[in-house]
């Protein structure tokens, strides 16, 4: 692969701390009601397009308004949970959709299409026909099953990390030895090759883990999922709890 992704739009709405990397947090979607976005102005969102049909166009909208950044799904995790298997066609779909988005954002990230339990030569695929497409904006999937040396591929690309095969839970011992000994091989390919300082690196599925990595952003479901939790809270409940997440990455 010749493509060098050499701008990183992603920025972080963390504070910054001298040295330390910054982190970003990363909101997945739908939040519901629409109207407490107006609590997360500037925030970074993720949508996917397997959640497509739960965005009306005024919804849609309403994200793009509100977002800094957005992050576009490619669903195949929720395909795969479906038991569906995407077809070239369905990634047609996904690329045209995510393009009419991003030109309506000046900051947007794309996963490119990928297959979870599939073989490396299927990803490789993928990413050569894809990257062309996304350009810079661009976020390859490595797949912690895959061998790391699939990793050198990489060098001057964004990459997210997705937990899969016998790194599917995320958390255990085994899957904490494996994240380490990738990172590791990102740190050797920045001392050979240069380039790699450009690449940000994200972890799918695994906020919860964020804050003991040096990943440059994450994204998670939970703000989404649980922000009801807190509504006794009152006021501006969900800005809080989106602040506490964002804290516990930042840590």
């Amino acid at each position: 692969m010749n493509h060098c992704i050499c701008n990183n739009e992603f920025t972080n709405q963390a504070a910054n701390r001298g040295n330390k990397m910054e982190k970003q947090t990363i909101f997945g979607t739908p939040i519901t009601p629409i109207k407490l976005l107006d609590q997360l102005q500037g925030e970074s969102f993720c949508i996917s397009y397997w959640n497509r049909d739960k965005f009306s166009d005024a919804d849609l909208q309403r994200y793009i308004d509100t977002a800094g950044e957005l992050l576009l799904d490619n669903g195949a995790f929720s395909a795969f949970n479906a038991g569906i298997e995407c077809s070239d066609e369905y990634w047609d779909a996904f690329a045209d959709w995510a393009l009419a988005i991003a030109a309506r954002h000046p900051k947007v990230k794309i996963i490119v299409p990928d297959t979870i339990t599939g073989g490396t030569d299927e990803n490789i695929r993928l990413a050569r026909r894809y990257i062309p497409v996304f350009q810079q904006r661009a976020v390859i999937v490595w797949h912690l099953h895959e061998p790391v040396s699939y990793l050198r591929h990489y060098v001057g690309y964004d990459i997210a990390f997705g937990s899969s095969g016998d790194y599917w839970q995320v958390g255990t011992p085994k899957w904490h030895a494996r994240v380490t000994q990738a990172l590791d091989a990102l740190k050797t390919n920045i001392d050979d090759d240069k380039r790699s300082a450009w690449i940000q690196v994200h972890i799918l599925r695994a906020q919860a883990e964020h804050h003991r990595y040096d990943f440059n952003s994450s994204d998670s479901t939970n703000l989404a999922t649980n922000h009801c939790r807190y509504r006794k809270e009152g006021g501006d409940y969900v800005r809080r709890f989106a602040d506490r997440l964002i804290n516990k990455v930042a840590a």
